[in-house]
């Protein structure tokens, strides 16, 4: 990127989703590249968004606050309510300084309800972009940086590029359909001339050298499962996934948005290779030293003996991890190692690491 782009990124930073898995450690990698950043976040359970931002970044890094404490500003406010739900004097002076925005707040919540679903993350994402063009005409704005998620592929079968969207998918949770449906609002801000960068990771795990995670959801089911001997048999063979660890994330984001001078392209934010459940449960089996979980093909549950609650379960991982799809990130990887940027991957180490760090801190299924 010229100086020229650069110098106008120079703190004027606003990230939405600040205590979200991604947005927090995005901060903390934002504070610590000197930026001072503007977060947007709600009052919940009984606790002011800032108390709630500083909890998350106090998680990543203790020294961080005290570090960078003067470089974070934290206002009240809502994604899915008019001017992100600011009050008007914070309104007018962010419009005025803001150079660029990363939309992070999102429901990531795979059972809500598609209403509900849509308010957050597509009407969110529609403030957000409004926000943008008020920017945009008040100071010199870059950009926006929309996180979505590689799983807008939906049940799309055959190879899904980063310049792919609609493929003529359905979805089997109102997550993806709702994130499908905001990534075409950021493509429709694209077409209107607002600069719009899209980020799709895909499952995202713990910290790469440490395993550290806020809560334990989604890949984390199935170590659970696995652990505690709740279910013998899963609905995943030959099924495979998609891992990336949250500071790879985090860190490549920031990368291709600081240092690349290419405008509005979606990237995917994964390793080349998935990881096949076969192989992800021979490394857990082994690490808990527990029984090996057997899988069958999703077609075959109806036609063997398995108890309403076993087939509920089935149901659930099959709807939550059973894509065919082969997710492309080759044209993201390609642009990182131009930028002599380090090689994301996901091996044993990285998958034991999260597992030693699932153990010590799984306070609930202990």
């Amino acid at each position: 990127m010229n100086s020229k782009r650069l110098k106008k990124y120079e703190n004027s930073v606003l990230l939405t989703g600040a205590t979200g898995l991604i947005g927090s450690y995005l901060l903390k990698v934002l504070l610590q590249h000197g930026h001072t950043v503007c977060c947007v976040a709600r009052h919940k359970n009984n606790k002011s968004a800032t108390m709630r931002v500083k909890e998350m970044l106090t998680f990543w890094d203790k020294s961080v606050i005290k570090q960078f404490k003067n470089n974070l500003t934290v206002v009240e406010g809502d994604i899915t309510k008019p001017c992100l739900g600011l009050i008007k004097r914070n309104f007018e002076l962010i419009t005025s300084n803001t150079s660029l925005i990363f939309h992070s707040a999102a429901s990531t919540d795979l059972t809500m309800p598609l209403q509900l679903s849509r308010k957050i993350n597509v009407e969110g994402t529609q403030r957000v972009i409004d926000f943008a063009r008020r920017c945009k005409r008040n100071t010199g704005f870059v950009k926006l940086n929309h996180l979505s998620t590689a799983y807008v592929c939906g049940d799309f079968q055959g190879v899904f590029k980063e310049s792919d969207l609609e493929v003529g998918q359905n979805f089997k949770t109102f997550y993806e359909k709702s994130k499908f449906e905001a990534e075409k609002e950021a493509l429709k801000a694209r077409k209107a001339g607002l600069e719009v960068e899209i980020f799709r990771p895909a499952v995202v795990i713990g910290e790469s050298q440490t395993g550290k995670i806020d809560s334990f959801k989604n890949i984390y089911n199935l170590f659970h499962i696995q652990r505690h001997d709740v279910i013998r048999t899963l609905p995943l063979l030959g099924y495979a996934t998609n891992i990336v660890a949250v500071d790879q994330v985090a860190k490549v984001i920031y990368a291709l948005s600081f240092h690349t001078t290419l405008r509005n392209r979606t990237y995917h934010i994964f390793p080349k290779n998935n990881i096949s459940f076969e192989k992800l449960l021979k490394i857990s089996t082994e690490y808990f030293k527990c029984k090996k979980i057997e899988l069958i093909a999703p077609h075959t549950i109806k036609s063997q003996r398995f108890s309403p609650v076993e087939k509920t379960i089935m149901n659930k991982i099959n709807k939550f991890f059973g894509f065919k799809v082969t997710l492309d990130s080759s044209y993201t990887l390609q642009l990182l190692e131009k930028m002599e940027y380090p090689v994301l991957k996901v091996d044993s180490k990285l998958l034991i690491n999260n597992l030693q760090y699932y153990i010590k801190n799984n306070k609930v299924y202990g």
